[in-house]
């Protein structure tokens, strides 16, 4: 799949920490592409789904950052720290 960078927008970043790690990701919004999404090394698979009906597995700062960014429309989030 590509994307133009002119066919992104920016919605949103998130500062996560877990045992498994820490990290700043941003997250953005794809207004158009060309051709099909397919799964990087670390993901089973690429799905469209409802913000509501995310797979079980979805990691969760994930979770969190489309409730966050895409429906309570915050720009900046973090998840995990004390």
């Amino acid at each position: 799949m590509a994307v133009a960078p002119a066919d992104l927008r920016p919605v949103g970043v998130v500062h996560h920490t877990a045992p498994e790690g820490e990290g700043v990701d941003v997250f953005f919004v794809a207004t158009r592409w060309a051709g099909e999404p397919t799964p990087c090394a670390e993901c089973d698979e690429v799905r469209r789904c409802a913000p509501d009906a995310l797979p079980a597995a979805t990691i969760p700062f994930v979770r969190r950052a489309l409730e966050r960014h895409l429906r309570a429309r915050a720009w900046f989030d973090q998840d995990g720290w004390a």
